[in-house]
């Protein structure tokens, strides 16, 4: 069963990012679209590690990843959704962590069905 969740209304024309988790052959379960300014509020409460910037915020912070050219894999779903949970809420206004959640869910979604979640910059 497809699931899309959206988060772009009122900013149409600005630039979004999406995770799609994808099943072994190649067919899309789900995604999550969000206005990139719900993304960067997220990522914004995420802290460096003692070694530096790890996981999703390394290329976050570096410009690389889906910033290059269309998608980028998630290398490790199960650090990804550890780094989630270090998400900061309370910093977060309701519309990012509607965000947040549905991000949560189809991470936790794609463990569970061994999918494969690739993030897009459009």
């Amino acid at each position: 069963m497809k699931s899309d969740r959206e988060f772009c209304a009122g900013f149409e024309g600005e630039p979004e990012i999406s995770f799609v988790s994808f099943v072994p052959g190649g067919n899309m379960v789900a995604s999550v679209r969000m206005w990139v300014g719900y993304f960067d509020s997220i990522m914004s409460t995420l802290k460096p590690s003692d070694n530096g910037w790890t996981g999703i915020a390394l290329p976050y912070h570096l410009g690389e990843g889906w910033y290059e050219g269309g998608s980028w894999t998630v290398p490790d779903i199960n650090a990804l959704i550890s780094q989630w949970s270090q998400v900061d809420l309370d910093s977060l206004k309701h519309p990012e962590r509607e965000v947040h959640f549905a991000v949560a869910e189809l991470l936790t979604d794609a463990k569970h069905q061994g999918a494969e979640v690739r993030v897009l910059y459009e």
